[in-house]
C-alpha cells in the first residue's frame, strides 16, 4: 500500500530525477512533454495500489480552472501539479488552480539546473515552486 507521504516523497525527489533523465535523453522538448513524462512516471510509481488515480488536465469545480495533473486517493484530491516550462514563477491563475488542494507553501528546485523546466505541485503539505 502506498501512503500520501510516499507519493509526496516521490513527487519531490524521484519524479524530479526521472524528469532529469528524460531531459538528458531528449524525451522532453516542450511543456507538454514534461506533462506526459510526469504522468507516465507517476502511473508507473502508483501502479501497484488501485486506490490512487491520476488525471491529466483535470477540471476543478472548486476553483473553476484546469490543473495539469491531479492525483486522487480514492475520491479525494490529494496532489495537484502545475507544470511550467522555461518560467521561474507561477501566475495568479495557476496559483488559484492549485488551491483545489488546500496547502501551505514550500519550495522545490526544478528538474534542471538551467531553469528550463518547472514543476509546481500543491499537495496536502504544500506548494512546490521551481526557481
Amino acid at each position: 500500500m502506498i501512503n500520501l507521504n510516499k507519493v509526496e516523497g516521490y513527487v519531490k525527489h524521484g519524479l524530479k530525477e526521472a524528469l532529469r533523465s528524460d531531459l538528458r535523453k531528449l524525451k522532453i522538448l516542450k511543456e507538454a512533454d514534461v506533462e506526459c513524462c510526469a504522468y507516465h512516471h507517476l502511473r508507473k510509481f502508483m501502479r501497484g495500489d488501485k486506490r490512487w488515480r491520476i488525471f491529466a488536465r483535470k477540471y476543478s469545480s472548486r476553483t473553476g480552472y484546469y490543473t495539469d495533473l491531479m492525483i486522487f486517493l480514492k475520491n479525494k484530491e490529494r496532489i495537484a501539479i502545475e507544470i511550467k516550462w522555461r518560467r521561474n514563477t507561477i501566475s495568479g491563475k495557476d496559483r488559484r488552480a492549485l488551491r483545489s488542494v488546500r496547502s501551505e507553501p514550500f519550495t522545490l528546485d526544478g528538474p534542471t539546473s538551467s531553469k528550463r523546466s518547472c514543476v509546481n505541485a500543491s499537495t496536502a503539505s504544500g506548494v512546490m515552486l521551481c526557481r
